[in-house]
């Protein structure tokens, strides 16, 4: 799937990560975002960095982003 078909969220900051998902503060919200979610352009891998992240637009729809 192209990175055109994700949604865009800028300054982003991953909080946690287990196996399956990444915990991330996007606008101000933080959520659960299962890794399967997440383009594979997305800027940041690691606690504590603050970047862009790609979300399939349907997951972002669900949880309110």
């Amino acid at each position: 799937m192209s990175e055109s078909l994700y949604e865009e969220f800028e300054d982003v900051i991953i909080e946690q990560e287990t196996a399956k998902a990444l915990l991330l503060t996007i606008n101000g919200t933080k959520r659960w975002v299962p890794k399967s979610q997440i383009g594979k352009h997305t800027e940041i891998s690691v606690q504590g960095e603050i970047g862009t992240v790609y979300i399939q637009p349907w997951f972002a729809e669900k949880e309110g982003l």
